[in-house]
């Protein structure tokens, strides 16, 4: 009993976490994405992943941070083994982190491709 308990309260825990990281994460990337987004269409020809993710914008990040977030709160209610719950939530910010991991890599590539042709 006190075991299930302490696994709900993980479960609960991890979920409270991981949903405080994506909301951040969006929020952040999408502050970045503008200031990326001056400082890259200064320079000449961008890849097409750099496009992409300038093209991404701050609202909708936060709409599928939102709806990830939805998620992860009605996985709670839904499903009834702890280790599912974990589970799908390990997935979210596993997900959520390669995803910002791709976007990160792709404007920063390009930073420093800039700072190797000034020197």
């Amino acid at each position: 009993m006190i075991q299930n308990r302490r696994m709900q309260q993980l479960s609960w825990l991890t979920t409270l976490s991981c949903c405080i990281y994506v909301e951040w994460m969006a929020y952040r990337f999408g502050t970045q994405v503008e200031a990326a987004r001056s400082l890259l269409s200064l320079g000449g020809k961008l890849d097409l992943t750099t496009r992409l993710v300038l093209h991404l914008s701050p609202g909708y990040l936060l709409l599928c941070a939102t709806v990830a977030v939805a998620v992860l709160v009605f996985k709670e209610f839904l499903a009834e083994s702890i280790a599912v719950r974990l589970i799908i939530t390990l997935m979210v910010f596993g997900g959520t982190a390669g995803f910002f991991w791709f976007c990160l890599d792709a404007l920063f590539r390009q930073v420093v491709a800039i700072l190797k042709l000034i020197g």
